[in-house]
């Protein structure tokens, strides 16, 4: 199994700014605090493949949802993150393969993100 050098993190693209100047910080965000989520933590995805398969199923239907609640769009930022430097135990699934979702729980300086790819919404605004 290939170490993770790697990994992938989605939020919205107005959180950017912030992010590129303070970097990522573990919390409980809206998604966490649904799915009862108590441990603060950075939620990334180990591959574009799986995060682009959670943007075309559960994380896309998310964010469809927080569009119509707020009745705005959400454009989606993909930001690489270089997780070498982290002390991070790998989460496996049951043949030891790494799990599609890893949860990080110390803060990622900005030094090590890099914005990759832009989501534009296609949610129509009245």
């Amino acid at each position: 199994m290939k170490q993770l050098t790697t990994v992938y993190h989605v939020t919205s693209l107005k959180n950017w700014n912030k992010i590129k100047s303070k970097g990522l910080i573990p919390k409980i965000g809206k998604l966490s605090d649904k799915y009862g989520e108590n441990e603060k933590a950075i939620y990334t995805f180990i591959s574009l493949e799986e995060l682009d398969n959670a943007l075309m199923n559960w994380l896309g239907q998310e964010y469809e949802d927080m569009e119509e609640e707020l009745e705005k769009k959400i454009d989606i930022a993909v930001i690489e993150v270089d997780i070498r430097h982290l002390n991070l135990n790998t989460q496996t699934d049951e043949n030891g393969n790494d799990f599609y979702e890893q949860k990080i729980t110390e803060p990622i300086p900005p030094e090590y993100l890099k914005l990759i790819r832009i989501e534009e919404s296609s949610f129509e605004e009245d």
